[in-house]
């Protein structure tokens, strides 16, 4: 149980059974409405931060440091 309790296991279990079919039926239904639609724009410019070379041995650290266990998830900026 989410206590670590033994006591109310079953009640726990029924009413997760009872929201995860909530949440599927609401699935099922049909939209209300259409998306809305997004006018048509040119795609703006984009400039890196980093040149290749620069990025690429970032990344290269960033494996070294997965593989030595330092990290598991990074965000090179």
């Amino acid at each position: 149980n989410h206590n670590d309790l033994a006591t109310g296991v079953d009640e726990a279990y029924a009413d997760a059974v009872a929201r995860l079919d909530a949440m599927e039926a609401d699935l099922r239904r049909p939209l209300a409405s259409e998306p809305a639609a997004l006018p048509e724009s040119a795609l703006p410019e984009y400039t890196a931060r980093w040149g290749g070379p620069d990025f690429r041995a970032a990344v290269d650290t960033v494996k070294e440091r997965i593989r030595a266990g330092e990290a598991f998830q990074v965000v090179p900026s």
